[in-house]
């Protein structure tokens, strides 16, 4: 564990993530099989220790490619979405799926798929390694996800792709920091 993240409580180990991830597959797998042609675009930075191990788990054809959108900008909270990167391939006609690290009010995932629907994609879908659950019943959520594999508790959680200041996202697991 990284020394830092002693004070941090553990929610899901690395063995339980993975199970968790390999089930969310059988559902992806399931849904978009037969969808073609494909395109996975993981949410940088977030996305990226997700989708390694998402990837290999998925047994259709895929082009994959990555877009770079934030709010969070090392902070606790989110705000503004700022735009840092936009994908390489032409989503003109596509199947797209989203991969992101987290969903919380969904602000971030309703941008972007709205991005990919106006670059011509046919469907998108929305797979999420974790879904907090909010506490405040009258935040309303733009989007749902269509995949997620595990539940986090409304709390600053990190890990698996998640960070706090940029630091924690190689957490070999996902913990709360109850203290932020």
């Amino acid at each position: 564990m990284i020394s830092e993240l002693k004070s941090a409580r553990l929610l899901f180990s690395a063995e339980q993530i993975s199970r968790a991830i390999t089930a969310q597959a059988a559902l992806i797998n399931g849904k978009l099989g037969h969808k073609n042609p494909m395109v996975a675009l993981t949410l940088l930075n977030g996305g990226i220790v997700y989708t390694g191990q998402l990837l290999p788990l998925l047994d259709f054809h895929l082009q994959l490619d990555s877009i770079s959108v934030s709010r969070y900008r090392d902070q606790t909270q989110g705000g503004q979405l700022h735009w840092h990167a936009y994908p390489g391939i032409d989503l003109e006609g596509s199947v797209v799926l989203l991969l992101d690290d987290i969903f919380d009010q969904g602000i971030t995932l309703a941008h972007v798929k709205d991005w990919c629907l106006s670059k011509g994609a046919k469907e998108v879908y929305t797979a999420v390694l974790a879904w907090k659950k909010l506490n405040n019943a009258s935040t309303s959520l733009l989007a749902t996800p269509d995949f997620f594999a595990l539940e986090v508790p409304d709390k600053f959680v990190v890990g698996m792709g998640m960070d706090y200041a940029g630091k924690f996202r190689n957490a070999n697991g996902i913990y709360a920091m109850d203290d932020y």
